[in-house]
């Protein structure tokens, strides 16, 4: 399966982001701010990444399914507040 992003068409499968140092496999969480995306990686270290295009770059990590903790902070809840 192919996807056109802004300016870049890649597959799914490409694992590897243009002018990103890691692998999808290596990345387990993220968060997005001003342009820059602070990174962590399974090992426990933290990267940044300032990509020329944040919105390419989000839907890449969006289609490896790497968490995005603004909207999942990985907290398991088991009961809610009201």
């Amino acid at each position: 399966m192919r996807i056109t992003m802004h300016h870049l068409t890649m597959t799914i499968t490409d694992m590897y982001y243009p002018g990103f140092a890691h692998s999808a496999g290596e990345l387990s969480a993220y968060i997005h701010s001003l342009g820059i995306f602070i990174i962590s990686l399974r090992s426990g270290r933290v990267v940044s990444h300032t990509p020329a295009d944040a919105a390419d770059f989000h839907l890449w990590l969006a289609a490896h399914h790497i968490r995005d903790i603004a909207k999942d902070d990985g907290i398991r809840r088991s009961r809610k507040y009201y």
